[in-house]
């Protein structure tokens, strides 16, 4: 793509306006589609994360240990395509085409604030500086859902708020959706519902009866989930606890440099440029600017006086909207200097693009075969079932490698073990019983290392104390080739 045709002074008419915007939908869509065949190819095997999704999406409750709802109901497709294959590239193109819409969103949030499509642009090509939305954005079956909807939540507020009431429906639709994929969105709920009460703009909104729909939208979705959590011990709540600990420390804001470095790096390129930030833009802006800035101190302060591994993958979200924020502090002096920026921020999205090709084609630091192992053990472990049994292999138990067949032996095998309060499990099987086991067997998987030695089942036959596997072979589990291969037992409880 030319640079010059993403380049459109404020006078073009019409006709070119829709041109801008369809280019953007272009350069989403090439986006997304690059990354979802580039990852698909040469990621080595999908991240546990998947293996979740998946457990959760054939579970089909209202809720998750981790999470709520929605990722379950994302990811049903996985259930239904019998080919690991086709499972993982559902995974991964998933990710990218939702995340694309996501930048489409950047760009509409972007030019909303600035009525400028240079800045709508530039604002959409920053995302391009950062591994977001692109490397960091694989291992997680929830942020890429935020990627997809948080900047769109941003434009449907400040449509609602001075363009019409009717768009606070669809709002509450998305913030309902948002908050039932992860429940860090509900900070946008709450600035938004301040702004409700305390800005005069907003505050209109309680004389219209869409807001009010809007919110019965979003409760039809969130309630569900609330009697859920009632039942289930608050689990997912009890595990985002148990992800933090009270401890000073400055190191926290190193994840903050992480995810929001590539906006430094924009202010450096722009030198002096800069100097066309200015305060005085529309109310619109400086409610945008709440919506993010706020939630987003109130993490930064609270994660000041916690210790937290998941600190980064929660900032990552805010990101997605940050550039459309900072355009709308720009003035429209700025835009005859964006044209050498386009082409770096381009040549950065190739950059990116081309080392992850070259790190997972040459395999450095194991980042293309990690893990890989999984998916020739699946084979011989469903070949082992085949061999051994006539019916189809529907039930999978015994060590946590078990977990992994239900993604990679075709027709997803669902686990054995049961919700335990005190446990807890990420994974488990609500509608599993004794019959159901001795109808349908079970493909056990020994401990990993111990081979087919005394216990090597414990963690299935402790559990289910009345079957025992009466078939064993000892096979070998190697995870990738630079690791040690190791001893596995697989086992067999017979269906009747």
């Amino acid at each position: 793509m030319r640079f010059s045709t993403v380049y459109f002074p404020s006078s073009t008419p019409a006709t070119a306006k829709v041109y801008a915007y369809r280019a953007a939908c272009i350069w989403c869509f090439i986006y997304a589609t690059a990354w979802a065949l580039a990852s698909f190819s040469l990621d080595p095997a999908v991240p546990y994360d998947a293996i979740e999704a998946l457990n959760w999406a054939v579970n089909n409750e209202w809720g998750s240990p981790k999470n709520p709802w929605m990722i379950g109901t994302f990811f049903k497709p996985l259930y239904n395509l019998h080919s690991a294959s086709l499972s993982a590239f559902y995974w991964y193109a998933s990710h990218f085409f939702v995340t694309g819409i996501g930048m489409l969103g950047c760009y509409c949030l972007a030019y909303k604030l600035t009525d400028s499509r240079p800045l709508a642009w530039f604002a959409m090509l920053t995302l391009n500086l950062s591994t977001v939305i692109n490397v960091d954005v694989i291992p997680y079956n929830d942020n890429f859902l935020l990627f997809g909807s948080w900047p769109w939540i941003g434009l449907l507020f400040i449509k609602a708020v001075y363009d019409s009431p009717k768009w606070w429906v669809l709002l509450g639709v998305l913030l309902g959706l948002a908050t039932m994929s992860k429940y860090t969105s509900i900070c946008l709920v709450g600035m938004i519902f301040f702004f409700t009460l305390t800005v005069p703009s907003v505050r209109r909104c309680w004389q219209s009866p869409y807001f009010y729909a809007g919110m019965l939208c979003f409760l039809a979705f969130v309630l569900p989930n609330v009697f859920w959590l009632i039942n289930h011990n608050f689990a997912a709540v009890k595990w985002v606890g148990s992800e933090m600990s009270p401890h000073l420390s400055a190191e926290n804001w190193l994840p903050f440099l992480s995810v929001f470095y590539p906006l430094l790096f924009v202010a450096a390129l722009l030198g002096r440029q800069m100097s066309h930030l200015t305060w005085r833009v529309p109310e619109q802006v400086y409610l945008s600017a709440g919506v993010l800035l706020v939630p987003l101190a109130v993490i930064m302060g609270w994660f000041s006086f916690h210790q937290g591994e998941r600190l980064t993958e929660w900032l990552q979200p805010f990101f997605m909207a940050a550039p459309a924020v900072l355009v709308g502090f720009f003035s429209k002096g700025v835009e005859r200097h964006l044209r050498r920026l386009f082409n770096i921020l381009m040549a950065f999205a190739l950059i990116l693009f081309a080392g992850y090709i070259l790190v997972m084609s040459l395999n450095i630091k194991n980042a293309g075969k990690h893990f890989s192992g999984i998916k020739t053990f699946s084979d011989e472990a469903i070949t082992f079932w085949e061999l051994n049994t006539e019916k189809p292999l529907t039930l999978v138990g015994g060590a946590k490698l078990s977990q992994w067949l239900t993604f990679y032996i075709g027709s997803h095998p669902q686990v054995t073990n049961t919700w335990r309060d005190e446990a807890q499990d990420s994974i488990y099987n609500p509608h599993i019983s004794a019959q159901t086991i001795e109808r349908q067997g079970v493909l056990v998987l020994g401990k990993v290392g111990e081979g087919c030695q005394k216990g090597a089942f414990s963690d299935f036959t402790n559990e289910w104390k009345g079957f025992k596997p009466a078939i064993q072979e000892e096979v070998t589990f190697q995870p990738s080739p630079n690791k040690t291969a190791q001893r596995v037992c697989l086992g067999i409880v017979s269906p009747n």
